[in-house]
């Protein structure tokens, strides 16, 4: 069960690899227990605001209109974790 209603990175550790992709193309996978282990628990929608700054994608920063796309590529009936 989510805490204050989103996922955090600790409660999806099993997931093994956190995969990112965007509609502009980008598509990463990161360790998960080595993301937690270097940056700590995160909810998971902040993560992909961490993310996507950490790539250089100039739409970051945007919060509400022509913002970055960034979203978890989930394994197989998975709930969602993204802030989409």
């Amino acid at each position: 069960m989510p805490r204050f209603g989103t996922w955090w990175l600790s409660e999806r550790l099993y997931w093994k690899k956190i995969r990112v992709t965007c509609e502009c193309g980008v598509m990463r996978q990161y360790d998960a227990k080595a993301l937690f282990d270097r940056i700590g628990d995160r909810s998971m929608p902040a993560l992909l605001g961490e993310i996507s700054a950490a790539i250089g994608c100039e739409k970051s920063a945007n919060v509400y209109r022509d913002r970055c796309k960034l979203t978890y590529e989930m394994p197989p009936g998975e709930l969602s974790a993204s802030r989409h």
